[in-house]
């Protein structure tokens, strides 16, 4: 388990995952300089769904860029 707390908006989380309301579909969130300058919020990407009862296992790979 993973969690992170960010307060006020329109900041967030780079990287955050979530469920779409509901449905049993995740949904990885990305946010980045160009987003939250602009006031967009996150870009969402739509994920499989998951089964109810039991374990799923998702990874990701996030790589920082330093301009």
């Amino acid at each position: 388990m993973m969690a992170e707390f960010w307060q006020g908006s329109p900041m967030g989380p780079p990287v955050q995952i979530s469920f779409k309301p509901g449905t049993t579909r995740w949904q990885l969130g990305i946010l980045n300089n160009a987003r939250l300058n602009s006031g967009a919020g996150p870009q969402w990407y739509d994920g499989a769904t998951l089964s109810k009862d039991s374990w799923h296992t998702i990874a990701f790979r996030s790589v920082k860029s330093f301009p």
